[in-house]
């Protein structure tokens, strides 16, 4: 016989899982001070009992001051991702995630999926992309001046799982994450040459990031749900590059990697003689007269 709810006293609301959720700020493990051209280091420790790194969540935040006696710009539409040549995740001896020319693809992704309203606002208060919406130049720095900006950590796999997945903090080695800073004459635009690696300084770097921590007895439950294996699936990018001579009518560039699921193939067509031109924008891309491929 089914009892009326008001009587029914083993229909109870489960007690809640016990955890917590705190956010951490990691300063890097190789320098405090660094110039573009530099590599910056941060090592996530491991072997963290029951808990959790919230990767899609996770931020790099940097101070940088342009020491050159005249004002410069980032290059490109996406701000001071300009700044960033290579963004590396490695675990236990294994690549996770390994994207070079990680400030060209920000920027192409940017064009195409960003709206010019987020660049005016949100994104130029957080990274400094242009207050005009512009694609090709972002904020200026004044001589002698700083900005302060902040990088979510975008396009490298474990921070961009699908469905969102936190990340296992008890693994036996740490995660470490390595970011290589660009040429100065790369990431900025000036409108005189001259400008030098140790023009531009980065000071007061620091990882941000929430850390999920569980009860015993719920990870004890996870672990009994899964097996102890955890599955992730997560989105990539692979970088492959080539240059085209001028009056060239085809070209067949080697790829130099397989891929077992390919989602899309994004094309970026760059002037050499503009990459590592401080006088020119590195990032404008162009058709290249482009009629089949």
């Amino acid at each position: 016989m089914a009892l009326p709810q008001p009587l029914n006293f083993l229909d109870t609301q489960r007690k809640a899982a016990s955890s917590r959720s705190f956010r951490s700020k990691l300063s890097s493990s190789n320098g405090i001070n660094f110039a573009c051209g530099d590599e910056i280091v941060f090592d996530l420790p491991g072997n963290v009992a029951n808990s959790y790194y919230d990767m899609n969540t996770m931020y790099v935040e940097f101070l940088i001051t342009n020491n050159d006696g005249a004002q410069v710009k980032f290059d490109g539409g996406a701000g001071a991702y300009s700044l960033i040549e290579r963004a590396q995740i490695t675990s236990a001896g294994s690549t996770l995630s390994n994207i070079s020319a990680y400030n060209n693809l920000v920027n192409c992704l940017f064009d195409s999926t960003v709206s010019s309203n987020y660049n005016r606002n949100i994104a130029h208060a957080m990274f400094g992309t242009s207050l005009e919406g512009k694609s090709y130049e972002g904020a200026t720095i004044a001589a002698a001046a700083s900005r302060k900006v902040c990088l979510p950590l975008i396009l490298l796999a474990p921070c961009a799982s699908t469905p969102n997945r936190f990340f296992p903090a008890y693994s036996r080695d740490r995660l470490q994450l390595r970011l290589t800073l660009a040429e100065a004459t790369t990431a900025f635009y000036h409108t005189v040459a001259g400008l030098t690696n140790a023009d531009i300084a980065v000071s007061g770097v620091s990882l941000n990031f929430y850390t999920v921590e569980l009860a015993r007895e719920v990870q004890a439950q996870i672990d009994q749900m899964t097996g102890g294996k955890y599955d992730m699936m997560c989105n990539d990018y692979i970088h492959a590059s080539s240059s085209v001579v001028a009056g060239t009518t085809a070209h067949t560039a080697t790829l130099g990697f397989t891929s077992g699921s390919l989602e899309r193939v994004s094309v970026s067509h760059r002037v050499s003689g503009n990459i590592g031109d401080v006088q020119k924008h590195s990032f404008t891309r162009s058709s290249a007269n482009l009629s089949q491929w």
